[in-house]
């Protein structure tokens, strides 16, 4: 279980939702974005394409990227992942640029970083 804390609930405007733990829909898109970063340090490394290791669907679905040491098991865990949220959510995810999440905007609403929190508006302009 992780600690989140309520600085960012007094922060943030009350009529903001409360993102302390995000939908199973944005972990997936999380875990897809993780994936596809994956993949690249894998081609990036000249990484196997297969390695001889056989996972079963179950453990791809749910394995941690870092985990991942051949391109292989990458790209079954991304399929895997882009079927779940075809067939789950009805997001076709198939282009990688469909609903990004790190370091962008998300419904209207932008990220809150640790500098915003701990040096309000002004501060930082006036040292």
């Amino acid at each position: 279980m992780g600690y989140f804390s309520n600085l960012a609930v007094e922060v943030c405007p009350a009529d903001r939702p409360d993102d302390s733990y995000p939908s199973a829909e944005r972990q997936l898109l999380q875990r897809l974005e993780d994936l596809r970063e994956r993949m690249k340090e894998l081609t990036m490394e000249g990484a196997l394409y297969w390695n001889g290791a056989a996972y079963r669907e179950n453990s791809l679905r749910y394995v941690l990227p870092e985990y991942l040491c051949d391109i292989y098991s990458a790209e079954q865990a991304m399929r895997l992942a882009k079927a779940d949220l075809l067939s789950k959510y009805a997001i076709d995810a198939s282009t990688p640029d469909d609903r990004s999440i790190a370091g962008e905007e998300m419904d209207g609403y932008e990220q809150i970083t640790w500098i915003s929190l701990l040096f309000p508006a002004g501060v930082l302009q006036s040292a």
